[in-house]
C-alpha cells in the first residue's frame, strides 16, 4: 500500500485565529476514526461499543500504535536545529532526549514545543541523491538525528537542505513504504520523487516568512494599498 503522504510545512509551529500571528493554535491530534455500519440492524451503535473495541487517547494511543506502520506511525522531515542534534549526539542512540523542538530562530510564528523521547539513530547526514530530480548529487546535511516518541519520529539536521529525495529518508533508517504519514518542510520539488510513492498529497501553507499568504505577513515598510486582499470571486 502507498503511503499516506501529507506535505506540511513546518511540522512544529503555531498559527493564528483569524489570520493573524499573535495567539497560537490549539494542537489537536487525531489518532484514529472508524466507523462499520449495518443497516440491516435497527439497534444503534453507541460510543460504548467503540470503547469496547480500540478507544485510547493520549499517550496509551501513541504507546499502542507505535512501530505499527498504521497512521500512527508518522515522520516528521525536517527540523533543521544543530544544538539539538548535538544534545542527540550527547545522549546517544538509545539515549533520552527531551527538549523543546521548532522557535529557534524566531517565535513570531509559534513558541517552540516541548519533545520528550528517544534518540532513534544518528548519521553523518551524507548521501547521493537518487533522483529524478538531481539525481547523483551528492547532499551533506551535517550530522543528524532522528528522534521518537510513540508512533512519531522527527529528523534533526545541522544544515538546510530539502528533503526532496528518497536516499534522505534511507539514511535515517526510514522506510517510506512502511510510512503512513510524511510530514515534509518543502514548496514544489519533493513531488518528482514522492508524487508516485504517496496514496495522498495535502499542501497546507502554515504560519512563517515563506507562507504563501504574503497578506498576512507583518509587512511594515509595505503601502497598505498593496496589502490589501483581492476580493473573493
Amino acid at each position: 500500500m502507498a503511503p499516506l503522504c501529507p506535505i506540511l510545512g513546518p511540522l512544529l509551529g503555531s498559527a493564528a485565529r483569524g489570520g493573524g500571528y499573535d495567539a497560537p493554535m490549539p494542537r489537536i491530534a487525531v489518532a484514529r476514526l472508524w466507523f462499520e455500519g449495518n443497516s440491516f440492524t435497527p439497534a444503534p451503535t453507541g460510543l460504548d461499543a467503540f470503547h469496547a473495541r480500540e478507544w485510547t487517547r493520549g499517550a496509551e494511543a501513541l504507546s499502542r500504535y507505535a512501530g505499527t506502520a498504521t497512521g500512527m506511525g508518522a515522520v516528521g522531515a525536517f527540523l533543521n536545529d544543530p544544538d539539538a542534534v548535538r544534545a542527540a549526539m550527547a545522549a546517544g542512540e538509545g539515549g533520552a532526549f527531551d527538549r523543546p523542538l521548532g522557535g529557534r530562530v524566531t517565535d513570531a510564528f509559534g513558541p517552540p514545543v516541548p519533545f520528550s523521547g528517544t534518540v532513534e539513530r544518528l548519521t553523518g547526514g551524507r548521501f547521493v541523491n537518487e533522483g529524478p530530480m538531481e539525481r547523483g548529487s551528492p547532499v551533506d546535511l551535517g550530522p543528524t538525528a532522528v528522534i521518537g516518541a510513540g508512533g512519531l519520529r522527527v529528523i534533526l539536521t545541522t544544515r538546510k537542505e530539502a528533503a526532496v529525495d528518497p536516499a534522505f529518508f534511507a539514511l535515517h533508517g526510514i522506510d517510506l513504504g512502511a510510512t503512513r504519514l510524511m510530514a515534509n518542510k518543502g514548496k514544489n520539488h519533493f513531488r518528482a520523487a514522492f508524487a508516485g510513492r504517496c496514496s495522498l498529497i495535502v499542501e497546507c501553507d502554515l504560519p512563517g516568512p515563506a507562507s504563501l499568504d504574503l497578506a498576512a505577513l507583518p509587512f511594515r515598510h509595505v503601502p497598505a494599498s498593496w496589502r490589501s486582499r483581492a476580493p473573493s470571486a
